[in-house]
Formats: structure tokens, C-alpha cells, sequence
């Protein structure tokens, strides 16, 4: 019988940890979307100045959200990630609107698809 709360505890706590884990990272991810949608309406504004703030403002919240995610998410994802960026901000400084705005669409589906790939859901354990 003390076996079983123990295990009951253990899963229990599991089941906390991984909602704590859904929370955290999908609030992570709308701030980085926020961040991406402020460079979108630069964009859209022809701000270059400003789109360029935001762009460097984008990739610093990047830098710090993607150290903790490395543990969890595949390094692919993040690579690909990390190479839009940089391709959206070369666009950006030769101010290619269009080109900054595909990538946009771009990093928004990558960003979207981490917490919906990460979720602790059956489709993802089977």
C-alpha cells in the first residue's frame, strides 16, 4: 500500500510538472509572438528604423527563451529558427518588404508548432 501512494505522488507530480512545463512554454511563446507581430506592423508601416528595433528586440527574447528550450526542443527546430531570424533581419537592413514578410509567416508557423510538437497530448506520445 505505501508503494502505491508513492507512486501515486510520483505520477501525480509528473502530471503537475508537465502542465507547469505546457504553461511556461506556451507563455514564452506569445511573448516571442507578440515580439514578431510588433515587427510585422513596422513592416507593414514601412518604419524601417522602428522594424529594426523591434527585430533586435524579437531576437534577444529569442536568445534567452531558446537557452531553456535546447533541453526539450529538437535542435533542428531551433536552428531553422534561429536561421529565419537572421534572414529576416538581413531583409529588414535592405529593407525587401516582402521577403521580411514571408519570413515572418514563416518563424510564426515554427513558433506555433513548438508548443502544439511539446504538449503533453496522445497524439505526441503514440
Amino acid at each position: 500500500m505505501k508503494s502505491f501512494m508513492v507512486a501515486m505522488i510520483i505520477f501525480v507530480l509528473i502530471i503537475l510538472g508537465s502542465g507547469y512545463y505546457s504553461y511556461a512554454l506556451t507563455k514564452s511563446i506569445d511573448n516571442i509572438e507578440v515580439k514578431l507581430s510588433e515587427v510585422e506592423a513596422s513592416l507593414l508601416n514601412h518604419n524601417w528604423d522602428e522594424c529594426n528595433e523591434k527585430t533586435e528586440a524579437l531576437m534577444q527574447d529569442w536568445e534567452k527563451t531558446q537557452k531553456w528550450l535546447k533541453a526539450i526542443v529538437n535542435h533542428k527546430e531551433i536552428d531553422v529558427i534561429i536561421q529565419a531570424l537572421y534572414e529576416m533581419k538581413g531583409y529588414i537592413r535592405v529593407k525587401n518588404k516582402e521577403e521580411a514578410l514571408v519570413t515572418v509567416g514563416v518563424l510564426r508557423m515554427f513558433f506555433r508548432h513548438i508548443p502544439e510538437n511539446e504538449s503533453l497530448a496522445l497524439i505526441n506520445i503514440l
